[in-house]
This record gives structure tokens, C-alpha cells and sequence, in this order.
């Protein structure tokens, strides 16, 4: 169990990016492992088809994961306001 995000770690998963994303844009190849580890979670059936996803501002009282990271991940499909 990760210890990323106060009281949902036991029902989530963490992915980390490591760059100041309020600055910088993550880059391409980032984005696609992203998407490459939760499809590979949905694959072997570590998080169900219908995931939600969240960035960790949403569930913490943090900037993170950095402005232009939360405006790239807010496109994705999953994500829930």
C-alpha cells in the first residue's frame, strides 16, 4: 500500500511524476507511461475498468500535481471533478 494521498491509500493508486508541473509541462513519453501503467492496472485487474481518477489536489491540501500536469490529466477519460 502507497502512503500518497491521507485516506485513500488503501483504495488507490499512485502515480508520481517528478518535475514541478506548475512550471513545466510534462512531456509526451510521461503522459504515455501514465496512461501505459493504468491501462496495465485495468489489464490485471489491480483497478476496475470504470476507474475514477483524481489528482492529488483533489484529495489533499496541495498544489500538487502542479498546474499544468491537473490541466493535462483533466482531459483524460476517467477523471472526475
Amino acid at each position: 500500500m502507497g502512503a500518497h494521498a491521507t485516506n485513500w491509500n488503501a483504495k488507490s493508486i499512485g502515480i508520481s511524476f517528478l518535475g514541478n508541473y506548475n512550471n513545466n509541462r510534462p512531456t509526451a513519453a510521461m503522459i504515455s507511461a501514465a496512461k501505459g501503467i493504468l491501462a496495465d492496472a485495468v489489464s490485471r485487474g489491480q483497478i476496475s475498468s470504470g476507474y475514477t481518477l483524481y489528482g492529488h489536489r483533489q484529495v489533499s491540501a496541495t498544489e500538487c500535481p502542479g498546474t499544468n500536469l491537473w490541466n493535462e490529466i483533466r482531459t483524460w477519460a476517467h477523471w472526475k471533478a
